[in-house]
């Protein structure tokens, strides 16, 4: 068993739980170091193909590496380009919301096409596609009223349904009957 505590070891103890939950203020011996900044090492030139658009060596361009100005070079300081025509900086080129809030540069297309540039940024007479053309059948055809039939077997109408990108199917969509899903004949969906 233990013994019962007298008043002045309480209040002892009561003050110490006291003192050790107050905080401390800041010490005033401690000074703030700070570390010095390690130097940089010497900037580095960099190869034209680290900054390209285009894949490294992908570009069908004829580069020139710094070996063909200075022979002596060697490893990947001699692997360096300095000079390629076919050289697309991306840090020049538009982000995809530049290209959403402004036209891209160039002749603007006729209504219904649109142009694809080569690679030089020029477009080409070849490279002209329509855009006047759906991409995709239009989903609202599904809800027209058409009269498409009867099934011969249960005498039900058809429907048209649909099959790949340029063609429905007219089919009878009765579960209990015996030509059910057999297509009976093909419609456009107006994609070309």
């Amino acid at each position: 068993m233990t013994k019962a505590l007298s008043e002045a070891e309480k209040k002892q103890r009561k003050e110490d739980r006291r003192k050790s939950q107050q905080q401390k203020p800041p010490s005033t011996t401690v000074e703030t170091v700070t570390q010095p900044k390690p130097e940089e090492p010497p900037a580095q030139p960099v190869s034209l193909c680290d900054d390209c658009a285009y894949e490294v060596m992908e570009c069908e361009g004829s580069p020139k590496f710094a070996s063909d100005q200075d022979e002596t070079l060697t490893g990947s300081e001699a692997d360096r380009v300095i000079e390629c025509p076919a050289f697309v900086n991306v840090a020049e080129m538009p982000t995809a919301q530049e290209t959403r809030q402004g036209a891209a540069p160039g002749p603007a297309a006729p209504e219904g096409e649109a142009r694809v540039c080569d690679r030089e940024g020029g477009p080409t007479e070849d490279q002209v596609i329509r855009t006047d053309l759906p991409q995709r059948p239009d989903p609202k055809r599904f809800n027209k009223e058409e009269d498409l039939g009867t099934c011969q077997s249960c005498e039900r109408s058809l429907k048209r349904t649909a099959l790949n990108r340029y063609q429905d199917a007219v089919r009878c969509t009765n579960p209990r009957c015996r030509a059910y899903r057999a297509i009976v004949r093909h419609l456009s969906t107006g994609v070309k």
